[in-house]
């Protein structure tokens, strides 16, 4: 159905949720508390003064094991004319797997339209008190609910002279129809450069295949993202429509992956540094993991993926490398946004499930359809870019553009790569809003190699790279655990392990 006329609710995030601790009943020692690892989702609706529903109930999918969840994505909650219903109430409600941890309820009509709103939740009082409430079967264990001023899930009371930090609850609303981008939007995916896994793959090298997790760009993968920064210059210089949105976009998306974050930092970190953009690691974006693919497997977040980021580099160029100079000062001066992969953001088992994929490119969707910006780049993965394809091509492009809808939907992106897709708002979520694609700047696309019915990853180098000196990216010394990430890392300084 068409969202032209409807009301959205963007959410942007949860702070403060209270920590479960577990606790042996036979041990009082610090030791004994760990963490309950927890399963955060948002439900929202508007409601009557009653309670009887108007419009539709959404969720919003789990963030797991997090104090301070991001979602930064958009529901349709119903019809816009709810912004004049009278008694027209929004209820928030903040879920930990089956056990509700607080809600709120306040007057649609006394809520700004298209500015951030920060709301108090009231905390449940049975999840408040779950401290009776028993672990499973063992009834050796209790857990404890904390409320810390940090980020440190294992603090059990607060710092002398501080207060326990409130549960709060980010979010927008918005009139789809008053939207500045009206009914058209483009947003560009770019693929990453070649990889080691990539590499390894197309040589049949298994073993190196399966040595680390998140493999970086190989030397091969850091020239093709140099030839694309260079293809759009010259771009920019013809007057190309697709340079020149590419090397000043409203927002530059990035998958947390090491690949995409590197082949966005050396395709488009340069010009975002000049015209004051930021490179926004985005969740949703990463690839579609599939069984046996260690390349989409990671165990960094935050600002660790940023370390990982320059180490990679360090790895590729050699630290007294003018590239590696280059890229480096790029990297200290270009701005970030990691809020979105400062909690758990891959896949939690061997693969996504189609169900798991479905609800995440729903989400991925969401964001790139009612974020402010009419101009985005997403550098991501060619699996999870197909896949998206895949699920909103709208039925009249697919019946306009037979021959090129099969191509984009069963092969993928030659490295580097570029698809121009526009995208048709109006549409909403579940319309198949994406109404055009267009491959730019010379972008050819690739059947899958042979390997990769055998090992099912997107994306490898040189294999004597791994003997390449280790250095790390240090955070300077007084930063507390969980303090907000810079906006620049100019703070970082380079030291050897």
């Amino acid at each position: 159905a068409s969202s032209g006329n409807q009301l959205i609710l963007l959410l942007e995030r949860c702070t403060g949720v209270p920590v479960r601790i577990g606790r042996s009943l036979n041990c009082s020692c610090n030791a004994s508390s760990t963490p309950i690892r927890n399963r955060l989702f948002v439900i929202a609706a508007v409601r009557d003064s009653d309670g009887t529903l108007l419009g539709q109930q959404v969720k919003w999918p789990v963030r797991s094991n997090t104090r301070s969840p991001t979602w930064f994505s958009a529901r349709p909650l119903g019809a816009a004319d709810l912004l004049q219903h009278p008694n027209a109430q929004l209820v928030l409600e903040v879920w930990d797997g089956k056990m509700r941890v607080g809600s709120l309820s306040t007057p649609l009509t006394s809520l700004p339209v298209y500015r951030d709103e920060t709301l108090e939740l009231q905390l449940d009082e049975t999840y408040a008190n779950s401290s009776a409430v028993l672990v499973g079967a063992d009834a050796s264990t209790t857990i404890d609910i904390v409320h810390t001023s940090s980020s440190s899930a294992t603090s059990s009371a607060n710092p002398a002279g501080t207060e326990p930090e409130t549960c709060s609850i980010t979010f927008q609303v918005l009139d789809a129809a008053g939207l500045s981008f009206g009914s058209s939007r483009t947003v560009y995916f770019v693929r990453h450069g070649e990889s080691l896994w990539n590499e390894a793959q197309s040589r049949g090298w298994l073993r190196e295949m399966a040595a680390e997790l998140d493999h970086p760009l190989s030397i091969k993968g850091a020239e093709q993202a140099e030839r694309l920064r260079r293809k759009i210059e010259a771009g920019v210089e013809k007057g190309d429509k697709a340079a020149v949105q590419l090397s000043s976009p409203g927002v530059l998306y990035v998958s947390p992956l090491c690949r995409a974050v590197q082949t966005g930092l050396l395709a488009l970190g340069p010009s975002q540094v000049a015209t004051g953009g930021e490179l926004v690691l985005m969740a949703t974006a990463r690839e579609k993991q599939n069984f046996g693919g260690f390349d989409s497997m990671s165990k960094r977040r935050g600002v660790e993926i940023l370390r990982g980021t320059v180490e990679g580099m360090k790895r590729l160029y050699g630290q007294q490398d003018a590239k590696f100079q280059e890229t480096l000062n790029t990297f200290k001066n270009l701005k970030f946004d990691v809020h979105e992969a400062e909690e758990e953001w891959w896949c939690e088992g061997n693969s996504d499930s189609p169900e798991n994929l479905r609800i995440r490119i729903q989400d991925f969707m969401a964001q790139i359809l009612y974020t402010p910006h009419e101009v985005a780049v997403v550098v991501g993965h060619s699996h999870f870019f197909r896949s998206v394809l895949k699920s909103c091509l709208s039925e009249e492009f697919i019946e306009e553009n037979p021959e090129l809808s099969k191509e984009i939907t069963t092969k993928k992106l030659m490295n580097c790569g570029v698809v121009r897709v526009d995208l048709n708002p109006r549409l909403g979520i579940e319309g198949k809003p994406i109404v055009g694609v267009e491959l730019v700047l010379g972008t050819t696309l690739e059947k899958d190699g042979s390997l990769g019915e055998l090992v099912r990853g997107c994306c490898v180098g040189p294999a004597d790279l791994a003997a390449e000196e280790k250095s790390t990216l240090v955070v300077p010394p007084g930063s507390p655990p969980g303090s907000p990430v810079p906006r620049s890392v100019d703070a970082f300084t380079n030291s050897k392990q």
